[in-house]
């Protein structure tokens, strides 16, 4: 837990509101086992996802401690009258997770502490509230109970600083409680507390010498502590005014810690850069309740968790910049509280709790938040397509509310959109594409209903104007653009025949020529160009169901590519250099598709994506082995959209987590430095864009 306190053991320092959400360990009632679906291995990893399988008797976990990404170990209780203590230990990263044999008489464990992998200490209490202490040498094959003073009530955390030097924090019937040992738990010595400290919850030690103890006073505010010769003197800190309680912390160095906690029915977090001498408040977003855990992988990156403002759910929040800044970040529904928390790296924590049915731990190796909302132009009704040359400039297209087409673009990142001007003479217009050559030369792509004809538009001075470019008659819907040089673009779509066309321009769209493609095809939707000679494009076919056609020769000839059976559709296509990936559906719309080839089409692959995607629409590469795909999961009309992750080249897919505001998700696009944009609607009903860092 790194110092925290499980958020089941802050009652005295809780909020009426949240006492009567959160219950008491000895009123827990199991509810049953709960076994999330394992993360794909090797797979661009969701933003913070279930860790499995641990034992389904693991009612409520309280603490973690991670050695390495591979090694953690979990305390908690089981459900019963006064419940039985639990230790779980993983090996393998959250693989699998077993219980660890405890001596009896323990109804819960509060938190952990392993400074070595083969040798952890925890702290927890018997059924009459009888404070206990346990420790490992091997790993917890075996853990004894180890003495400690009398006269304790409640130790709620601990911290080891070697094998053999521990502190832990609690509480007798009068004041708070430091103890220390020296000697990896053969004897524990009580310490001296200042006065005024009513209990303490967290500790953290960034020596052997210096530690850092949080709590509450007994004038009801929070309190903080400090020791610099290894707990023989503590001395009382000054903390800003209103804050109630502190329940955990974590110190990246001596000088360095993050302390969380509450004011009255918020959460807070506080930092200190001189050793405690002095703390300062923390700007957090508003959605959090109570903050019970933090851990620190760096000065600079913490993370921290606790329960939501509504009570519901828990929450965790970033900090790469050292707590100058925190951000929400994105966790499964369905886990109450979020009681304690471990950094392994600094991109790799894994956090614990509980929901309805079980404890559970979540995980995240993304730093928390991979996906986050930008904010683009009012009147911006659905984005379809986007396309970005560097980590700065995009362009997006779609459709405005006004029923006309949108086209919008950045040049800083996406800190801001801008709406772009279109020609006028379109009575109803909607851009389907867009692909961009440089930061100022881009081709958008769309059908408008005058005449029910396709449209192309181009801009050479990065959208601030737009023209309006001339191509062959006939053409009802253009779905698909790719450029890879600033005169020689390739588009797709169908015509009002009701078969597939391919169009090239060599010349800026100057002009715009037909290219013949393979009978039988109804519709290309889907276009890329890694050379300007080289492409690929994807759609359908009747009665074949998805195609691939393949030009090596700037599409004076296409050729149809074989592709494993059982594709209906294919909608989106990127390729980086010879590696191309291929996404879709399969028969009947229920299943989405994925198809890799590493040889230029000659050979396609089918790929296995998460279950539950319904089909994918869109997909953006940063390299041969990273890339991006959007689609929906579920099946009309509960649709939800979805992003997929690989960092394989296509090997293991895995779903990524996204805001719960957005609805649909249409186009992506992915630059070399691993950034990538995705484009859709959110559930107002409004355009949106989402960067992915």
């Amino acid at each position: 837990m790194d110092g925290g306190v499980s958020l089941l053991h802050l009652s005295r320092s809780l909020t009426a509101r949240l006492t009567c959400v959160l219950f008491s360990l000895s009123a827990l009632v199991l509810l049953g086992g709960f076994a999330p679906s394992p993360a794909v291995a090797g797979a661009r990893s969701e933003t913070w996802s279930v860790s499995t399988s641990y034992p389904a008797v693991a009612r409520v976990l309280n603490g973690i401690a991670c050695r390495s990404s591979t090694t953690c170990e979990a305390v908690g209780s089981s459900s019963g009258g006064t419940g039985v203590g639990l230790v779980l230990g993983t090996t393998n990263g959250g693989t699998t997770w077993k219980s660890q044999r405890i001596p009896n008489g323990i109804s819960a464990v509060n938190s952990i502490a392993c400074p070595l992998a083969t040798a952890c200490e925890a702290v927890g209490q018997s059924p009459g509230h009888i404070v206990v202490v346990i420790g490992t040498t091997n790993g917890g094959t075996a853990w004894k109970s180890q003495r400690i003073p009398n006269g304790i009530s409640s130790v709620y955390g601990i911290t080891c600083r070697s094998a053999t030097i521990c502190e832990a924090v609690g509480q007798s019937s009068t004041a708070g409680v430091v103890i220390g040992t020296t000697n990896g738990g053969t004897t524990w010595k009580r310490q001296s507390v200042p006065s005024g400290v009513n209990s303490l919850f967290g500790i953290a030690c960034a020596s052997s010498a210096t530690c850092e103890a949080v709590g509450k006073r007994t004038t009801g505010a929070g309190a903080a502590i400090g020791t610099t010769n290894g707990g023989v003197t503590w001395k009382s800190e000054s903390i800003p005014s209103g804050v109630s309680s502190l329940s955990g912390i974590a110190c990246a160095s001596s000088a360095t810690c993050e302390a969380v906690g509450e004011t009255i029915g918020e959460g807070v977090a506080l930092g200190t850069t001189n050793g405690g001498r002095t703390w300062k408040s923390q700007s957090i977003p508003p959605t959090s309740a109570l903050l019970g855990g933090v851990a620190c992988a760096s000065v600079t990156y913490c993370e921290a968790v606790g329960v939501n403002a509504a009570f519901s759910n828990g929450v965790a929040l970033g900090t790469t910049n050292g707590g100058r800044t925190w951000k929400s970040q994105s966790i499964p529904n369905g886990f109450f509280p979020l009681n304690g928390i471990a950094c392994a790296s600094a991109s790799i924590c894994d956090a614990v709790g509980y929901s309805s049915t079980s404890g559970v731990v979540l995980r995240t190796n993304t730093r928390g938040t991979p996906w986050t909302f930008q904010r683009i132009p009012t009147g911006v009704a659905n984005l379809n397509g986007i396309a970005c040359v560097s980590s700065a400039t995009c362009e997006a297209a779609g459709d405005a509310s006004s029923g006309t087409g949108a086209l919008v673009g950045t040049n800083n990142g996406g800190t801001t959109w801008t709406t772009q001007r279109i020609p006028s003479g379109f009575s109803s217009l909607s851009f389907t594409g867009i692909a961009c050559a440089s930061a100022k030369i881009c081709e958008a792509v769309g059908n408008s209903s005058t005449g029910n004809t396709g449209v192309v538009l181009g801009t050479t001075n990065g959208g601030t104007t737009w023209k309006t470019q001339g191509i062959p008659f006939g053409i009802s819907v253009l779905a698909g653009i790719a450029c890879a040089s600033a005169t020689h673009c390739e588009s797709v779509g169908s015509n009002s025949a009701g078969a597939g066309v391919a169009l090239g321009t060599t010349n800026g769209g100057t002009t715009w020529n037909a290219q013949s493609i393979p009978d039988g095809i109804v519709s290309l939707n889907g276009i890329a160009c890694p050379s300007p000679v080289t492409c690929e494009a994807v759609g359908y076919g009747a009665p074949q169901g998805g195609v691939v056609l393949g030009t090596t020769n700037g599409g004076t000839t296409w050729n149809a590519q074989s592709i494993p059976k059982g594709v209906a559709q294919l909608h989106g296509v990127a390729c980086v250099v010879a590696t191309c990936e291929a996404v879709g559906f399969g028969p009947g719309g229920g299943a989405g598709i994925a198809l890799g080839t590493t040889n230029r089409g000659t050979t396609w692959k089918t790929q296995h994506i998460p279950k539950g995607v319904s089909s994918l629409f869109g997909i953006g590469c940063a390299s041969t082995k990273i890339c991006e795909a959007v689609g929906q999961t579920g099946a009309y009309p509960n649709f939800a959209a979805a992003v997929l992750g690989t960092t394989t080249g296509g090997t293991t897919w895995a779903r990524q987590s996204i805001p719960i505001e957005v609805a649909a998700l249409n186009g992506i696009g992915c630059v070399a430095t691993g950034t990538c944009w995705a484009a859709g609607a959110n559930t107002a009903g409004s355009g949106l864009v989402l960067i992915y860092h």
